[in-house]
């Protein structure tokens, strides 16, 4: 994708236009360009530099400072990470629609897959701690089969139900 520079900034960050992909696809919108690099290493301990261009709508540099940006791009997509968990490892699939027949029953669903989440993530971050590794090295779908393999096992032994009168 090219990204003309329309206007470079003071910070250095530029302003270019993004087309639609398709002639009937809409205006063409101006977007704010931020280009920065990620240093990181390889298994053999080589350093790695690579080039991300991050393209916002946040087109005022003083309002939006260029430091803040490498961050608040990751932490979006820790919130695109969860989402893909609860649509697609924990729903089933993206296939699998959503069992309710109604709003309320389809916020409770969506409720209870979260809840699901967030206690597969809190295990993660237990056994994390126990082994004193970083939670993002213990993969999510190895954690959720783990669960869903013990709770196979779990057997509940209810009482009887009291006789109707």
């Amino acid at each position: 994708m090219t990204l003309p520079i329309l206007e470079r900034l003071d910070d250095g960050s530029y302003l270019s236009r993004l087309k639609p992909l398709r002639k009937s696809g809409g205006e063409p919108i101006t977007v704010r360009i931020i280009e920065y690099s990620v240093r990181t290493r390889d298994e053999h301990g080589t350093s790695i530099s690579e080039l991300f261009y991050l393209a916002t709508t946040l087109l005022d540099p003083q309002a939006w400072p260029i430091e803040d940006f490498p961050a608040i791009y990751r932490e979006r997509w820790r919130i695109e990470t969860v989402l893909d968990a609860v649509k697609t490892d924990l729903r089933g699939g993206t296939s699998v629609l959503t069992r309710s027949q109604s709003p309320d029953g389809t916020r409770q669903e969506i409720w209870a897959l979260l809840c699901l989440y967030q206690a597969l993530a809190d295990m993660v971050g237990d056994v994390a701690r126990h082994h004193r590794v970083d939670p993002d090295r213990i993969s999510f779908l190895r954690a959720r089969n783990t669960a869903r393999r013990s709770v196979s096992r779990i057997t509940a032994d209810f009482p009887p139900s009291p006789a109707s009168p």
